[in-house]
Parts: C-alpha cells; structure tokens; sequence
C-alpha cells in the first residue's frame, strides 16, 4: 500500500495531466532479482526496491505501464502499444501467459524519452504468481527482472 501511494504522488508530481483519483492500478509485480547483460545486480534492491505497475488513466483507452525505484523515487512511466497476449499455456500444474509490448517511456529524472520492447511472463501456480520481465531498451541491453505480483493488486 506504501508503494502505491508512492507510485501516485510519483506520477502526479510529473504529470499534472491528470489527477490522483484518474488512475487506476491494474496490476503491480514486485521485483527480487535483476540480471542486466548477462550479471546479477540483485543487491542494489536492498537499498532501492523495484516495482512495475500496469495502470490506466479513467477516461483514456490507453494503457500505461511504470517503473518505480521506491526509496529514490526514480519513476520511469509511459505508454504501452502494440500490446500482445498470448493467454493461458499450461505446463504441469501451472498456468503462463505472456504480454509484450512497446514503452514508449520517460523517465522523471531527466525527462528524455526513449522506446523499448517488453514480455512479461505470468506463471500461476495456485494462489501466487510468479513474474519474468524482459525489457530490450534503444541501447540493446536486455535487463530481465525476476519477482512475483502483488497479490493486493488484482
């Protein structure tokens, strides 16, 4: 609930297009491990935890998606396009979907926009959900993050 008052204020603060009670969380997941080009960086989530959150402002069509560095308040956030579903693969005793799609995003501390390429993957095992995002940015780096989905967000 912390982090989602932190999200708000954090996206209020950088975009006054819209207010507090306009967005509306989908979904947020709650990184535990990050691999950027092939090395663990893990650590650096002690001291500032990642979460994703999937949102839509009421009234808009448009999907957001947002990165939020908690304890920095670094907020990287922008819209989702060319969104791709692929629902409901069963393997063993679980249930994956996937979602990818473009972000075209910028980021609070600088305001520089940038595009990169996202897949989300969903594995539902009973009551939890496990993620997998891969995000290919425009300097083609692949940064994967591991957690697992806030179960207050859905």
């Amino acid at each position: 609930m912390k982090l989602e008052t932190i999200l708000l204020f954090l996206l209020i603060g950088c975009n006054s297009l819209f207010a507090q009670d306009d967005l509306i969380i989908l979904e947020q997941y709650i990184v535990t491990k990050v691999i950027s080009n092939c090395k663990e960086i893990s650590e650096a989530l002690v001291d500032n935890p990642i979460r994703f959150s999937i949102y839509i402002i009421e009234g808009s069509q448009d999907f957001y998606f947002a990165k939020v560095y908690a304890k920095s308040k670094v907020l990287t956030y922008g819209i989702m396009s060319d969104i791709k579903i692929m629902n409901d693969l069963d393997l063993e005793n679980s249930t994956t979907n996937i979602l990818s799609f473009n972000w075209d995003y910028i980021k609070n501390t600088n305001s520089v926009r940038s595009v990169s390429k996202i897949a989300i993957e969903k594995e539902t095992n009973g009551n939890s959900t496990l993620i997998k995002t891969t995000i290919f940015n425009d300097y083609s780096e692949k940064n994967i993050y591991v957690g697992y989905m806030d179960a207050d967000s859905n």
